[in-house]
Formats: structure tokens, C-alpha cells, sequence
């Protein structure tokens, strides 16, 4: 086969330039400190320390470039990279609308209880173990009473350096995996919490997006600050996702995320935290972050696919005759403008360059509807969050992200009296079971949960009336069964406000690898409690999964 490599075919060089940065800083990192310890031991100056940083250098630089060239000729092959034009609307519709299944057909048209979203991406990374690797870890110990993580205190790093270096490279990795299958050139929402802070730090949980969107390398996608907190559970989180999605029709995917473990709460001075030894010490609070990228493929299908315009995919910020590159550049205009704003309001407590607000942006927008062109197919409509027409490889990369399961709406319990106070044990049984039936309904029309995830960390005896609720249920579900209740509390350990997204990242995998759909209940501060179902796509959207991630979704974006 005769492949031409078109400049038209050329991938975009910026996100590769980045990662290639990114891997460059983080190996002069980890020699740095490697050869400090090298003279520690022995004080003598590691004499191979320059060459390492050489030798590593080259080596990516090598791996960077093979990964650009692999893609140019993938991309050249299979036709990509098509000179702008404009199709008819129903011509752009036919050809690009990809293949529904009347599963996912039925599932999307849910309303109510039973509007549900896709998961399209996950991203979890705890104490170093990546995606599904700690579900199979978990699945291989198989005892509910014993964590997967190590007892070793050497593993969790032997100094503060390397333990923020292990922190920091978790929390890149697991945004890579998520948010790096979201469409670029175009503002993802994101919602994000984070542990607890003290009274007298000023810092903010959305000060870590832009933070690990540098970590991440993901240097062509672009972030909205939706919303944050500080907190104690992130179980919130959810609720406010489907209210987002349920007062935006116009929104088609959208990132929750949590952080969380004692290199954040030391910078935070989150209350009750211990000081931070020299040495090596097994961590009271793991580190762990989980995110999930949520979306509506009935949204683009109805409100951009019949619009979208082909256009090269190699574009940069001097091609302002395309519609994506204006908005583009206004973006990074705004963004800037906004942290302007932050840091002259901070009053001398600035954490660097937040990400813009998305009510800043969207106050914004009318001054970019003034210097769009909207050419295209159709009577395109501007909106908050769709303020252009997608270019046709921004829906091609929506397409090709992997569904993953869905996402169905939280069932909120309340669990104490109108005083606050709660409730007797035998009370909060019969909550539970009423709240466990209404979850259950949310699920597709004969879905049943095979297996339960919770967390017993903050209350070991919040296992006892969550038994009794579901004893008996006509699921079958028994949470002393090692294969059916995971308390992640005993199995993995304290996630802190991660939890609730560790456990659905958790439900995700083990739906798509192992079958069948599951609850993750969590008990929350203020006396309520939140069940959540997360059900598995069927056979026919993992094969075509398949197509564009290989034979594991979940390690897809993973170093091999």
C-alpha cells in the first residue's frame, strides 16, 4: 500500500512537543534526585549523572518521534487530514453519524430517575497502581479484611522528595488517562474536589487543574472551572454533574475529578493532619485521584455532528480563518485575563495560574460571536457551551473515545430527623432499603447490581445497618460474600474525599472486565447517605471499543 504523508495528514506537533517536555522534566527530576541520594550515601558527586540525563533525554526524544511519525502514516493511510470543505447537512449527517445500538438508544432516552450518562474515560491512580490494575489486585487477594497495598513504608517514598514526586506523578497519570480522551480545542467542564484545608490556607481544589493539565502533557486541551470544594467526600460531586448536565441542555461531556492524600493536606494544612516525617512512613491517607469524563452522545449528534466543518487537522494560532482557532486563541486570552483577576484579588496568597471560571467565560463569549465566521452546513446556533461548530476531527475524536459504561443518577438518603439528629438504627435500615429500591430503578429495564462498593474508613459500624438494609434483597447481593461487598476502606485504605470516585472508577472497570452492573454507596458528613449504579455498554460497543483503544480501554493511554 502507497502512502503519501500530505501536510494535511500531519498530526498536530503541539501535544507532542509537550509530552516530550513533560517526560523530559519528570527523568531530570527522578535523576536529580537519585544522584542527591547517590551523594548522601556516599558524598561523593554521582559521576554518571549528566550522561543518565543525556542518554534518558535522547532515548524520548527517539520514542516522541517514532510515536509523531507512527501517527502521521496511520493518519495518511486511512485518508485523514481532508482539505476543508463544506458538506450538505444531510450529506455531513449520513456520513458521519457512527453506528447506535438500540441498547445505548434506549438507555440515553431515559428521563427522570432514569437519565443516565456515558462514561467515556477513567482515569484512577492510588499509592502508584494505575487504572485497572488495582481491581485485579484486589480480585486476587480476594479477602475483605486485608488491604492490596504494601506494608512496607519504603514504598510509599523514603523522603518528602519522593514522595511529592510519586504524588505528582499520580495525579498526572490519572488526568492523562481521563482527560486525554476528551475532545481538544474545545473548554471541558470540570468539576473538582479536594481534601479539607485550614483555616488559613488560601488554596482552592481548582487550582490543581491547570496544574495537572501541565502534568499530564495535555497541552491542546482546554478546561473550565465549573466547580470545586474542599471536603470530605466527593460523593456531592455526582449530584452536582447531573444538575449540570440536567440546566445545560446544550453540554456534551463534562469531567468530574478528586484528589486526595497527605502531600495535599500537608500543603493545605487540612485539619488533624500529622507533621510530615523525614523518613519513611506508611501514609495515613493514600495518595489516590480518580476522574471520570462523562458525556451525551444523543447532544452531539442532534447539535453538532450535522454542523461540523472538515479542516485540516494541523492547525496552529495564525489560522484565524477557522472558527476553532479563534475560539482557541480567545480562550487563552480570557484565561489569562481571568488570572489577572486572581492575582490581584489574592492579596499576596497567589498558587500560580488558575483555570478560568466557566461563568467568566461564558460573560465573554458575546465578544467572540462578533469575530466567528459560523460557515458551515446548517443553521448552526451559538451557545454556551458549544459557542462554535466542531471541526470534523473534534468529532471524530469524540467518536473514537471508548464508551465505557453509564453513569445513572444518584439516589440521595437522608438519615437523621428534622433536627438533625440520627436516626435509630432500625430507621435508618428502612431508609436504606427504600433508598436501595429507588437506585435499583435507575438501572436499564432488567439490570440488576451484582456487586456492592462502600467505604468504612470515617464509621467501621456503618457496615452493620448498610447489612441489615440489604439483607434479604431480591438482588442476592450478600456484602459478607469477598466477591460481591467491597468495603475499599479494608481492601485498599483510606482514599479520603477520593472515595466516592474511586469506588465508581472501581465499578466501571470491574462491569466492563468482569461483567454485570454495581452500587457504590457512600455515608456522607451530614447525615446522608448516596447510592450510585454504574452499568456495563454491551458486547457489540466493547468490540467496536476495540477498534480505536485495543483489546483494554483502560490501559489505552498507559506506558507500555
Amino acid at each position: 500500500m502507497n502512502v503519501s504523508l500530505s501536510p494535511l495528514s500531519r498530526p498536530r506537533l503541539r501535544g507532542y512537543v509537550l509530552i516530550l517536555f513533560a517526560l523530559a522534566l519528570a527523568w531530570t527530576a527522578v535523576t536529580l534526585v537519585r544522584s542527591y541520594h547517590y551523594w548522601e550515601n556516599t558524598g561523593i558527586e554521582d559521576p554518571h549523572m549528566g550522561s543518565t540525563i543525556r542518554n534518558g533525554f535522547l532515548v524520548i526524544v527517539g520514542l516522541v518521534a517514532a510515536a509523531y511519525a507512527g501517527q502521521w502514516i496511520w493518519r495518511a493511510s486511512h485518508g485523514e487530514g481532508r482539505a476543508a470543505t463544506v458538506q450538505p447537512v444531510a450529506a455531513a449527517a449520513e456520513v458521519a453519524t457512527p453506528q447506535t445500538n438500540s441498547e445505548s438508544a434506549k438507555i440515553l432516552a431515559g428521563t427522570g430517575a432514569k437519565y443516565a450518562l456515558e462514561i467515556r474515560a477513567v482515569g484512577l491512580a492510588v499509592t502508584g497502581r494505575h487504572q485497572d490494575t488495582i481491581w485485579k489486585q484486589i480480585v486476587a487477594k480476594s479477602n475483605n479484611y486485608e488491604t492490596v497495598l504494601s506494608s512496607d513504608p519504603k514504598d510509599y517514598g523514603e523522603n518528602p522528595d519522593e514522595r511529592r514526586i510519586f504524588a505528582e506523578v499520580a495525579a498526572g497519570a490519572s488526568f492523562k488517562y481521563a482527560a486525554g480522551e476528551a475532545v481538544d480545542h474545545w473548554p471541558v467542564p470540570v468539576i473538582i474536589y479536594g481534601p479539607p484545608k485550614g483555616a488559613d490556607s488560601h488554596y482552592r481544589a481548582a487550582y490543581e487543574i491547570s496544574d495537572v493539565r501541565q502534568k499530564a502533557g495535555l497541552g491542546v486541551t482546554q478546561f473550565l472551572w465549573l466547580d470545586d470544594a474542599n471536603a470530605s467526600s466527593a460523593a456531592p460531586a455526582i449530584d452536582k454533574l447531573f444538575k449540570f448536565f440536567d440546566e445545560h441542555p446544550d453540554v456534551p461531556a463534562a469531567l468530574v475529578m478528586s484528589q486526595d492524600g497527605m502531600v495535599n493536606r500537608w500543603g493545605l494544612n487540612t485539619p488533624g493532619a500529622a507533621k510530615e516525617p523525614q523518613g519513611a512512613f506508611i501514609p495515613p491517607v493514600v495518595d489516590s485521584m480518580s476522574a471520570l469524563l462523562v458525556a451525551r452522545t444523543d447532544r452531539v449528534n442532534k447539535l453538532v455532528r450535522p454542523y461540523q466543518v472538515d479542516m485540516p487537522g494541523d492547525i496552529d494560532s495564525t489560522k484565524t480563518q477557522y472558527d476553532v482557532v479563534k475560539l482557541w486563541n480567545f480562550y487563552w486570552k480570557e484565561d489569562s485575563a481571568f488570572s489577572e483577576k486572581v492575582e490581584a484579588e489574592a492579596g499576596g496568597h497567589f498558587y500560580g495560574p488558575p483555570t478560568m471560571r466557566s461563568d467568566w467565560w461564558i460573560s465573554k463569549l458575546p465578544e467572540l460571536w462578533k469575530e466567528v465566521t459560523n460557515k458551515g452546513p446548517g443553521e448552526f446556533k451559538s451557545s454556551p457551551y458549544l459557542p462554535v461548530r466542531w471541526a470534523n476531527w473534534q468529532v471524530e475524536e469524540f467518536d473514537e473515545a471508548p464508551l465505557l459504561g453509564y453513569l445513572h443518577r444518584p439516589v440521595d438518603i437522608k438519615l437523621t430527623d428534622d433536627n438533625g439528629k440520627l436516626l435509630k438504627r432500625a430507621e435508618q435500615v428502612k431508609q436504606l432499603q427504600e433508598g436501595w429500591k429507588q437506585a435499583v430503578a435507575t438501572l436499564p429495564d432488567g439490570a440488576k447490581p451484582t456487586r456492592v462498593f462502600y467505604d468504612t474508613t470515617q464509621d467501621r459500624e456503618w457496615t452493620i445497618p448498610l447489612t441489615q438494609a440489604l439483607h434479604g434483597n431480591t438482588e442476592g447481593i450478600d456484602l459478607g460474600n469477598v466477591k460481591e461487598g467491597y468495603d475499599v476502606g479494608r481492601r485498599i485504605g483510606n482514599t479520603g474525599v477520593s472515595s466516592a470516585l474511586v469506588q465508581l472508577s472501581l465499578a466501571t472497570i470491574a462491569n466492563y472486565e468482569d461483567g454485570g452492573s454495581s452500587a457504590t454507596i457512600n455515608l456522607m458528613d451530614d447525615g446522608r447517605a448516596s447510592i450510585v449504579m454504574v452499568s456495563p455498554p454491551d458486547e457489540a460497543t466493547k468490540a467496536k471499543n476495540s477498534e480505536h483503544r485495543g483489546p483494554n480501554p483502560f490501559r489505552y493511554r498507559m506506558p507500555h
